[in-house]
């Protein structure tokens, strides 16, 4: 039991490290630049669209798993899932002459080692649940 708490206080220091390293910083590129439909060979497509001023992603094959985006610095994202079981993430996209082209992303950190590679393939430019558009 000493061990999960131990376990647990360093988890809210690092999720509440992050949460602070968002606070006022801007990504090097527009919110708009990052929105889009993505997709990854094995485990399918999803989504980033704008909402209220931030972007949200949406996986295509999991119809409720929803993550919010907030920019941390130095190119470093923090991934919120709407699920807390999802857990906290962070995550980078890969750009290419100011043009975004991916992005790694865990979906869950139980089941997922590795993250994946979403690859970017059109610009949405409001939500990116399609009820929405």
């Amino acid at each position: 039991m000493q061990q999960f708490k131990e376990d647990e206080k360093e988890i809210s220091g690092t999720i509440k490290g992050w949460k602070n390293r968002a606070k006022g910083n801007s990504p090097p590129f527009s919110l708009t630049s990052y929105t889009g439909h993505y997709i990854n060979d094995i485990y399918g497509s999803l989504d980033i669209g704008l909402k209220n001023n931030r972007l949200i992603i949406k996986y295509n094959s999991h119809d409720h798993l929803i993550a919010a985006l907030d920019y941390l610095d130095n190119g470093e994202w923090l991934v919120q899932y709407n699920n807390i079981e999802n857990g906290f993430f962070t995550t980078r996209f890969k750009t290419e002459n100011v043009k975004v082209i991916s992005v790694e992303i865990k979906e869950n950190g139980l089941a997922d080692i590795d993250p994946y590679v979403f690859v970017k393939q059109e610009v949405f430019t409001a939500s990116p649940d399609p009820k929405q558009r």
